[in-house]
Parts: C-alpha cells; sequence; structure tokens
C-alpha cells in the first residue's frame, strides 16, 4: 500500500519524467478503482503526449475494461497527437471491445481520423474484432474511399475477413478497377478474387479490365477470373 501510494502521488510531480516512470509501474500493480482512475485521468488531462501513452499501455496491461475506463479511451480517442490515438486503437483491440459505444467511436476515427496509419489500424481493428454489423460494414464500405491505398488495403482486408460480400460491397470492388491508380486496381481485382463472387455483373467487369494498359492489373484480373 505504502509503494502504490508513492506511485500515485508521483503521477502528480511536475516533472514528467518521474510520471511517467510512475504511470509504467501502475500497470504492473493491482486493477484497484484508485489505479485505474489515476490512470484514466491522466489518458484525458496529462500535458505530455508520452506520458498519455504511457496511461494507455498501463491500463491495456492492467486488462481494464470496466464501462468508466472504455469510457475515457473512447473520450481520448480525439487526442491531439497520433501515437495516443494508435495505443487506443490497440487497447480496444487488446480489449476485444465490441459495444455498440465502442464500435460507433471506431466508426468515427476509421473516417475522419487524419493519420492514415490510425485509421489503418482501425480498419484493421474491424476486420479482427469480428464485428459485421450494419454500422461497421457501412463504414468500411465507405472507407474504400479512403484517399491512402494502405488504408484501402486494410479496409478490403477486413471487409474479407468479416466475409462481407454483400451486393453494395462487390459493387464497390468493381468500381476500384476502374480507378486511375493502377494499385488500387489490382486491390480490387485482389478483393473480387478474395470474395469468390461470380455474378454475371462482375465477370463483365472483370473481362473489360482484361484491356488494360498495364500488365499487373491485367494479371490480377485474370487470376480473379479463374
Amino acid at each position: 500500500d505504502s509503494v502504490l501510494h508513492v506511485l500515485l502521488t508521483a503521477c502528480d510531480e511536475n516533472i514528467f519524467s518521474f510520471r511517467m516512470r510512475a504511470v509504467k509501474m501502475l500497470g504492473s500493480t493491482v486493477k484497484s478503482e484508485k489505479v485505474l482512475c489515476t490512470l484514466r485521468k491522466i489518458v484525458l488531462k496529462d500535458s505530455d503526449e508520452e506520458v498519455r501513452v504511457c496511461a494507455v499501455e498501463a491500463i491495456t496491461k492492467l486488462g481494464a475494461k470496466d464501462p468508466l475506463t472504455k469510457k475515457a479511451m473512447r473520450q481520448a480517442l480525439v487526442d491531439k497527437d497520433i501515437y495516443v490515438r494508435r495505443h487506443l486503437i490497440a487497447f480496444f483491440l487488446t480489449m476485444k471491445a465490441r459495444d455498440s459505444l465502442t464500435i460507433e467511436a471506431l466508426h468515427r476515427v476509421l473516417l475522419t481520423d487524419k493519420d492514415e496509419e490510425v485509421r489503418s489500424l482501425c480498419a484493421s481493428a474491424f476486420g479482427m474484432l469480428g464485428d459485421s454489423g450494419q454500422l461497421t460494414v457501412s463504414g468500411l464500405r465507405q472507407a474504400l474511399g479512403d484517399a491512402y491505398i494502405v488504408v484501402k488495403e486494410k479496409v478490403v482486408a477486413a471487409l474479407i475477413l468479416l466475409k462481407i460480400n454483400d451486393n453494395l460491397t462487390i459493387m464497390e470492388f468493381r468500381r476500384m478497377l476502374e480507378d486511375n491508380d493502377e494499385r488500387v486496381q489490382i486491390l480490387g481485382a485482389q478483393a473480387l478474387e478474395q470474395s469468390s463472387v461470380s455474378d454475371a455483373e462482375t465477370v463483365v467487369s472483370l473481362e473489360q479490365a482484361l484491356g488494360d494498359s498495364d500488365p499487373n492489373v491485367r494479371c490480377a484480373v485474370s487470376r480473379a477470373l479463374l
């Protein structure tokens, strides 16, 4: 108890290195409400981003997934620091958080976060969380329009992992074949291949894409037609 008291007191130190060391050590203590309350406060209010990251890691290490903690972590998804936000996505994935409030929060992050790595991590999290609800699927479909190919790749991987091959999703995959970026075209062909769909419209779209000038696109389309 005396050690815990010292650590909790150190979390209010002005010197950030003291706070960071105390926060890291709290991650190896008991999962008490007093500890979690302190860590939640640090995640939301500490002035140093490294300390906030350490607090997220400590909460994750403690395996805390009570309603108050998840609420604080959802609120922190708007943190100005990209590394804090990245660690928060990892927290929700580690805790296998699939409740409606978390899904809504991750949906917003996927579509609005300014950092492509955060959006990529969010897309991957959706796939690994295994949630195939309407909000998740609609968000992933919208995210296929992301400006970054790395995000698109994670989104496609999530949709495939969740086995989403409804008409609207397949239509989005077909649209990717018409993109000006050959990387997107190849990704669309790969998505259709992995979706194992063979409806008439998809076959026609793939056959038309066989006439593309890029040999890599034609190769990917040929595999999808097999």
